[in-house]
């Protein structure tokens, strides 16, 4: 039975828990989570705490993070001495000073971090391109309002150092160029309109599309952020999986 505890308690996380199957619970279950504050409405069926010592007494075996890039920002490393780390908050690896924390903890403990998914696709396949070393790729973002998000082609880290919303952009460099050499053509739309997120990759090996609107729900949040996290656990239990 795979131990797994949660960062975060918010519209995504719980999002995650309700999409719970009895399958699942037969291979996987939630032994607490950690949350900055805890409250008298945080009522879940394990242990809520609010401290990395809280969280490590509660022994997981990883550690699914969905707070964005909070989390990491503050105490990633020390997460990822816990235990393997999975999370959604990929942005926060525009620091270059978080990202080799991260990898000294790895090479130290044999933890491992993974960006899932989240609200986009094809990461796979993405990655299979980029093994070509003369293949290109491009990313299209289309995210609420930001101030400095122009439309202008940049590369993906200077983007996602300046907006919100765009841990998508970091995952996708990462499965491919990374950061400082993926370009991303970001483009403001208005609160309330529908977000996008396109990738485009070609080279010797044919060329790839992939295209997505995530939906996000008011009380829900984006719904896909959590299924990817189910997915993910799914196939660790499946005799047969795919990707």
């Amino acid at each position: 039975m795979l131990r797994v505890g949660l960062v975060g308690l918010g519209r995504i996380a719980r999002t995650f828990l309700s999409l719970r199957t009895a399958e699942d619970d037969a291979h996987w279950q939630v032994v607490g989570v950690l949350k900055r504050n805890v409250a008298a409405a945080d009522k879940v069926d394990f242990p809520v705490v609010d401290t990395l010592a809280g969280i490590g007494a509660l022994a997981p075996d990883l550690l699914i993070d969905f707070t964005g890039p909070s989390a990491l920002n503050a105490y990633g490393a020390d997460l990822l001495r816990l235990a393997d780390v999975w999370t959604v908050g990929a942005a926060a690896l525009v620091s270059t000073a978080l990202e080799r924390d991260l990898r000294e903890v790895a090479g130290q403990t044999g933890h491992r971090l993974r960006l899932l998914p989240g609200a986009i696709g094809g990461l796979d396949a993405l990655s299979a391109m980029a093994v070509d070393p003369d293949s290109t790729v491009s990313i299209l973002a289309c995210t609420a309002s930001n101030p400095v998000a122009s439309g202008v082609i940049d590369d993906a880290r200077s983007v996602v150092g300046r907006s919100r919303g765009v841990n998508v952009i970091a995952t996708a460099a990462f499965a491919s160029r990374g950061l400082d050499r993926t370009p991303v053509d970001h483009v403001a739309v208005g609160d309330g309109e529908q977000r996008r997120f396109a990738i485009e990759a070609d080279g010797a090996y044919g060329s790839f599309r992939v295209c997505i609107d995530p939906v996000t729900d008011a009380e829900r949040g984006t719904m896909l952020v959590a299924a990817s996290a189910i997915a993910a656990l799914r196939n660790g239990y499946r005799p047969i999986w795919v990707g």
